[in-house]
């Protein structure tokens, strides 16, 4: 049996990528600084391991040759998981606590809101009022509840809902990116600090990758649902079945439709309205958040 060489570098990556934050919270924690070693540089190194692991599903393990379709989609699903992470672990908390964060003179020595200020330190808009920032962030974080659950769609199955969901996403945070580097260009980069590794690492390395890696993952989850929508046509021809253009969207883009081990799709439950609900509450989701969360805002003025 050959050894998933490929598969062993993606987990040391993702697991490298988690633990060190982790850990190096729990040192700021015990009164560790980064006088006493840079804590913060350790931690996004491992990081951008994480944040660019993906990359690696395009090796080969020895002897092995895998479609360039493998691959894409493969890399597709690969950084929705990790993207749905880093919004559920990161974005998520902070547009919670921006009240805090924007306004609390944040420093290192407030070391509950070390993983914010670890990045903060270098990007100053993230540590104080920033209508820019607020709003990519407000919009990334309150999507992060419905990423969530179209990964849990995934591995329940339902795989076309999710690169659809997928699809919408990627496009999402692309150009919010654009906007978060635009802005910054036009500004003279005046809020971007830390010294060489602040502006280089912190602010360049970690978040490149949403300028490029949401494109690759669209044409990874378009190959995938045109693979996925041939194969149900060809067996929807064969059984003679014919689909009429007033048949409702869902039901017509087989939003509900279950993939197999194999990719081949799979006739959906006979059953799925609690799942259709879940979807429905899923999708209202991001603007309950949104809605309360301006309520909330507007009465500090």
């Amino acid at each position: 049996m050959s050894t998933d060489r490929r598969g062993a570098l993606i987990a040391f990556c993702f697991i490298a990528g988690l633990a060190a934050p982790t850990l190096g919270w729990g040192l700021a924690l015990m009164g560790f600084t980064r006088a006493d070693f840079p804590i913060d540089y350790a931690a996004v190194v491992m990081v951008c391991l994480c944040i660019y692991a993906p990359v690696l599903v395009f090796l080969n393990n020895p002897g092995e040759r895998r479609s360039r379709f493998e691959q894409l989609t493969h890399f597709a699903w690969l950084w929705f998981f990790a993207n749905a992470g880093f919004q559920l672990a990161w974005e998520l908390p902070w547009f919670l606590l921006k009240e805090t964060l924007m306004y609390g003179n944040i420093t290192e020595a407030d070391t509950w809101f070390w993983p914010w200020w670890a990045y903060g330190v270098a990007d100053t808009r993230y540590l104080s009022h920033h209508d820019l920032t607020l709003g990519i962030s407000a919009m990334d974080g309150s999507v992060a509840l419905l990423e969530a659950f179209a990964v849990y769609l995934f591995f329940r199955g339902y795989r076309v809902k999710a690169a659809w969901l997928g699809l919408i996403f990627g496009a999402c945070m692309s150009w919010g990116q654009f906007f978060f580097y635009i802005g910054e260009i036009y500004n003279g980069f005046a809020h971007i600090e830390d010294g060489w590794f602040g502006f280089w690492m912190k602010y360049g390395v970690m978040n490149l990758p949403w300028c490029v890696f949401p494109f690759a993952a669209t044409v990874g989850f378009m190959w995938f649902l045109a693979v996925t929508y041939k194969k149900r046509g060809v067996e929807e021809y064969l059984a003679g079945r014919q689909i009429g253009l007033d048949t409702p969207f869902v039901a017509q883009s087989e939003l509900y439709l279950t993939v197999g081990p194999e990719g081949d799709p799979i006739a959906p439950p006979a059953n799925d309205r609690q799942l259709r609900r879940l979807s429905a509450l899923m999708f209202a989701s991001p603007f309950v958040v949104l809605g309360v969360d301006a309520l909330l805002w507007m009465q500090r003025f």
